[in-house]
């Protein structure tokens, strides 16, 4: 490689790659340690405020069991489609 690639001169700089990585290696920083794969976990502090309570919006089952078994009225059929009329 050394006597082929780096012995090219580049087409734009007119240079050698071995010559202009010379000149540029004052310029250059370090190499970045490699990526372990675990990032730092972040925690929140804790807040002053206590924290906002969560209401469930479910009833109890047995409501649901009660509400199939009563009687429709008739302005819902009529909503659901199950009765004709004004």
């Amino acid at each position: 490689m050394r006597e082929a690639a780096n012995a090219r001169v580049h087409a734009a700089t007119g240079e050698g790659p071995a010559a202009r990585l010379e000149e540029e290696r004052g310029a250059l920083g370090p190499v970045p340690t490699p990526h372990g794969g675990l990032l730092p976990r972040h925690v929140p502090e804790a807040s002053s405020r206590p924290p906002l309570s969560i209401a469930g919006l479910q009833h109890p089952l047995a409501l649901y069991g009660a509400l199939l078994a009563a009687p429709m009225a008739p302005e819902a059929m009529r909503c659901a489609g199950r009765v004709s009329g004004p």
